[in-house]
């Protein structure tokens, strides 16, 4: 299995984990449960430390153009991530040390949220429920000839 694949399954495990906390009761609708979780503070980041560095070394460098072509959500998560590098690169254990050496440890800290949307922690609660990766299908109207 990748890395990627595994960094996948483990945001799916999270966030299953994050939604049956959220179900506790507490929430009237289903379409809360989703918002709850989704905003609940994710055990990492879910990106590879090669996919972090390749962004927030241009960010680093000042160059916000790859950046400032991102969905709102994206650059959400790799500004967050910018910040913890910025603040790792403070104390006194990381300094004088490479941005490929500090993004590992970044990247494996806490994250504020899991930067995933409501639709995609829904469509995964139904993949885990059903058991199987659920794909909708979509039936084309009939079309009636006269």
């Amino acid at each position: 299995m990748s890395k990627t694949n595994e960094i996948n399954a483990q945001l799916r495990r999270d966030l299953m984990d994050a939604i049956r906390s959220c179900s506790d009761g507490s929430a009237w609708f289903v379409s809360q449960i989703w918002k709850k979780a989704v905003k609940m503070p994710a055990p990492r980041y879910y990106v590879t430390a090669k996919q972090a560095y390749q962004v927030l070394l241009p960010m680093v460098e000042g160059n916000l153009t790859n950046y400032r072509k991102m969905s709102p959500r994206r650059q959400r998560l790799y500004k967050s991530l910018y910040d913890k590098v910025m603040e790792m690169a403070d104390k006194p254990q990381y300094q004088g040390k490479s941005l490929w050496f500090m993004i590992p440890f970044a990247v494996g800290s806490p994250a504020p949220e899991f930067f995933v949307s409501e639709k995609w922690a829904r469509l995964i609660y139904m993949e885990e429920m059903r058991g199987y990766r659920y794909k909708p299908v979509f039936k084309k109207k009939l079309r009636i000839e006269s």
